[in-house]
């Protein structure tokens, strides 16, 4: 009998301590669980779709108080019989004229390469002068600016461009003050859709980026064209506040 007692009495501890065990794990379990629920919460952890894209911010193009497309010079002490400069060139230049006086010696603008593949040039504003000048019978007064010559072998090696000097051999956009990320857009890249109403894509001398969305925010268009070679007249727009607006033009008066 007592046997049996003590039989029964270790099957009754067996199971007790069985579901002890069982119970326990069960909690902590759900203990994890629960831990790695509210961990993920804290984490703010939200799964993002593998095909999802994130749009691009617009950013607003920078001010530009004055642009014009000037030529760039190249200087030497070899000369033609006509008094043309000559390979090897020394160092080059650029010229701004401006109907204002709005710049200052040590102010920088930039300069963008209009028909040759080159980097953005920063120039250091060294000379201004003021000067009378005639706008059709007007008398006005505006600002000639000297900037630091440029020394660039490339730019003193490079073949010009079809029909120009050596001495004058391509041409660049220049934009006071600098914007440094300003981008040349080419025709190809342009549609009738970007540009102001009464200009076409085959119109376009300059087309400027200067916020890197793709559209035009500076514009230089030729009009009067007797071909498409030979043209009188430009005209120049900026965009402001998303509209073209018309600054003025230059063409016989």
């Amino acid at each position: 009998m007592k046997k049996i007692l003590l039989f029964l009495f270790f099957i009754n501890c067996f199971v007790s301590c069985s579901k002890t065990d069982v119970s326990l794990n069960i909690s902590n379990n759900t203990q994890d669980i629960s831990n790695q629920l509210i961990s993920a919460n804290a984490m703010n952890f939200t799964p993002t779709p593998a095909n999802k894209t994130t749009s691009k911010t617009k950013i607003p193009a920078p001010k530009v108080s004055d642009f014009a497309v000037e030529t760039f010079f190249r200087h030497s002490e070899q000369k033609d019989e006509k008094m043309n400069m000559l390979p090897p060139f020394q160092y080059g230049e650029i010229s701004f004229f401006v109907a204002s006086n709005k710049i200052k010696s040590g102010d920088s603008a930039t300069a963008v390469s209009l028909q040759i593949d080159y980097q953005n040039i920063i120039l250091k504003v060294k000379k201004i002068e003021g000067v009378p000048f005639l706008d059709c019978d007007v008398e006005k007064t505006g600002s000639n600016v000297e900037f630091e010559k440029i020394t660039d072998r490339r730019l003193l090696e490079i073949k010009p461009i079809s029909g120009r000097a050596e001495e004058q051999p391509f041409d660049f956009l220049v934009i006071y003050p600098a914007v440094k990320n300003a981008k040349k857009l080419i025709q190809t890249e342009l549609t009738k859709e970007m540009l102001p109403e009464k200009v076409g894509v085959e119109q376009v001398v300059a087309a400027i980026d200067l916020n890197d969305d793709g559209n035009p925010d500076l514009l230089v268009s030729n009009y009067c064209c007797y071909d498409s070679s030979q043209c009188d007249c430009t005209e120049s727009y900026q965009k402001i506040n998303s509209k073209w607006k018309y600054l003025g033009a230059s063409e016989p008066c």
